[in-house]
């Protein structure tokens, strides 16, 4: 992913945070808090499915090298 592409997700998350935060009159130290854990709780989950990713795409390269190698006996 490009520098652009994450800058854009990242000031996208961001201004939603801070319309909810308006939205439930939150002060800078509540704001704060609620950027803190939301922003932490996505990276949690992107490196989550991240990796649950690529175990998969591995899984699947190792059974067809398997098969390759059981078709070409």
């Amino acid at each position: 992913m490009s520098d652009k592409q994450t800058t854009t997700w990242y000031k996208k998350l961001l201004n939603q945070l801070n319309v909810l935060a308006e939205q439930f009159e939150l002060d800078d130290l509540q704001l704060d808090q609620f950027r803190d854990f939301s922003v932490n709780l996505a990276k949690e989950q992107f490196r989550a499915g991240n990796k649950s990713g690529i175990a998969w795409a591995y899984k699947q390269i190792r059974e067809n090298n398997q098969h390759s190698q059981t078709v070409g006996v």
